[in-house]
């Protein structure tokens, strides 16, 4: 069986969808694995794959993301254990998901920074630490820039631990998604093995940083920004790497 990829899109991209198309084409030419990538939320006219046509729900994007997900496990797209991923997560080295571990950013979600005015970044990591704790579930922080595996059968935790984040005043922001999905599965004893993985998230870069960026050991995939697209090193990269359309284009 194929794995599922799930891609959860918002209302369209300022770059004309062109993210996914590489990040489609990006799984077709180094991915090791059998996967099938699908869609929740906006789809793209062009895209020929499986898909779930679902609105924003709020304009708070990790509500979005995760009523998304839900909508997804719901419709029975995918089953059991599947892949989350975000337009923006580009593989550029073969690499297979099924024999790599899941990847972890930090050790543990980080609490608010005791000084400084927090961000908004800061506040959600902050209120998805205390909901798992107080959940009893670990906190292990998730929130790479890389694809991640999630597993369907945890949906009732998930949703449990919302309900809590919501009691207790914690739900403002949203909840970071992949952490709330893969401690859940650690807690209901999924034993894949874990491993750090350093972050390659991309701005405006120039072409003897983004060569050093692609000839590093560990980079299977980077994740770009709105900025990386006024790079014309990355744009001319783009363009040689995936010149051809994937299967899943019209």
């Amino acid at each position: 069986m194929p794995i599922k990829v799930m891609y959860v899109l918002g209302t369209g991209s300022k770059h004309d969808n062109q993210e996914l198309r590489w990040s489609l084409r990006s799984l077709e030419k180094f991915c090791q694995d059998d996967i099938e990538p699908v869609i929740v939320g906006s789809v793209p006219d062009w895209f020929t794959g499986e898909f779930v046509k679902c609105d924003d729900k709020t304009p708070r994007k990790n509500i979005n993301i995760l009523h998304k997900v839900c909508k997804g496990i719901e419709s029975g797209i995918v089953k059991g254990e599947f892949l989350f991923s975000s337009d923006d997560h580009i593989l550029v080295n073969p690499y297979s998901f099924e024999k790599g571990p899941r990847w972890i950013k930090n050790p543990m979600l980080k609490a608010l920074p005791e000084s400084g005015v927090p961000s908004g970044w800061n506040r959600l990591t902050d209120a998805t630490l205390w909901t798992l704790l107080g959940c009893g579930y670990p906190a292990i922080d998730f929130e790479q820039h890389f694809n991640t595996y999630m597993n369907t059968e945890v949906v009732g935790d998930v949703l449990n631990i919302v309900e809590y984040a919501e009691s207790h005043n914690l739900f403002k922001k949203g909840i970071l998604v992949p952490s709330v999905f893969n401690n859940a599965a650690i807690a209901n004893g999924d034993h894949r093995p874990m491993g750090f993985k350093k972050d390659y998230k991309l701005d405006n870069v120039s072409k003897e940083d983004l060569d050093g960026i692609l000839a590093e050991e560990d980079c299977y995939g980077i994740s770009i920004s709105d900025k990386a697209f006024e790079s014309a090193a990355f744009m001319e990269c783009m363009k040689e790497m995936f010149p051809k359309k994937s299967k899943w284009e019209k």
